[in-house]
């Protein structure tokens, strides 16, 4: 059955995804942290931009590496969904921010109910991350089995399937090419909700720039903030759609939430499955030394 053009965004999101380590003397690992912690400020995350017609949409420059180097100006965006940007939100972003890539993540039918706006001098690129994780359902199925789903098991598993599955590697890897032609002006990548597909896509980008896991997470958890009225209002709707059945509710909070177990449900994967996120990138994704040293070039600087 076909997803109903009414259905809140992302829920629509989300039910088309449902159906021997050595140890290094103590000293040295203190010595290590203690260093990385008088490089990396206590507020190391990305910066809100306020759009009229976007949610969730956040520059990443100015986010400082362990290395002490900090992510350029006009170069990185993480966001929601861009189909209800105004005339001055486009201005913003295609003259302010100097955007000329952007990358789709959504699936197919979510790029087709809501398309991103076509941007003079603006590459468009479209890779579905999610295409073989599942697929839809009518919006009357989706109410009626909320009560059925552990929302929060869902999330995690969804964050693990984004690591070991080769269609979402495939087209992550497409991103890191994007990533690495561009050699000025930012790109900007998002999905519906700027929050799972396009957090990880920022865990991944932030890690090959050598950007500190609890940093990372700190920005990973941030869509929270930005998107709590959202969130909020779907609740809401779910609540009269379902009669306020207390299992719905609960279901449809945790997937709107971003929480601290769903990406770390993908660390623990990638630590299984490659090693660590290095390995996840260098032999998940394809990338060599090569590709992570462009990427630092490219998007990092000391001053």
């Amino acid at each position: 059955m076909r997803m109903s053009k009414t259905i809140i965004p992302y829920v629509a999101t989300t039910t088309l995804l449902l159906l021997a380590a050595g140890c290094t003397p103590q000293k040295n690992t203190t010595q290590s942290t203690a260093h990385q912690s008088t490089l990396v400020p206590k507020q190391n995350m990305s910066r809100h931009i306020q759009l009229a017609g976007a949610i969730n949409t956040r520059d990443l420059s100015g986010i400082v590496t362990k290395t002490g180097a900090k992510i350029k100006a006009n170069r990185l965006i993480r966001s929601g969904e861009l189909a209800g940007l105004t005339t001055k939100d486009k201005q913003q972003l295609t003259v302010g921010k100097q955007l000329n890539n952007i990358v789709d993540l959504r699936t197919g039918s979510e790029v087709a109910a809501k398309p991103d706006p076509v941007l003079s001098n603006v590459h468009y690129n479209h890779y579905d991350v999610t295409k073989s994780l599942g697929t839809s359902a009518s919006q009357a199925d989706f109410f009626k089995n909320l009560d059925k789903v552990d929302g929060e098991a869902f999330m995690i598993d969804i964050n693990q399937k984004l690591v070991t599955d080769p269609a979402a590697r495939t087209n992550y890897k497409q991103f890191f090419n994007v990533l690495l032609n561009n050699k000025s002006g930012t790109t900007l990548w998002h999905c519906t909700a700027g929050k799972d597909r396009a957090g990880f896509g920022t865990m991944l980008v932030l890690s090959a720039l050598e950007v500190d896991q609890k940093s990372i997470m700190n920005d990973y958890l941030a869509s929270n903030k930005y998107r709590r009225a959202e969130n909020e209002k779907t609740i809401e709707q779910i609540k009269v759609a379902t009669h306020n059945n207390p299992k719905a509710v609960k279901t449809i909070t945790a997937m709107m939430a971003v929480r601290k177990p769903y990406l770390q449900a993908a660390y623990d994967t990638m630590n299984k499955d490659y090693g660590g996120v290095n390995g996840y990138l260098k032999h998940g994704l394809g990338l060599t030394k090569a590709d992570l040293n462009q990427l630092k070039t490219m998007y990092l600087t000391k001053s």
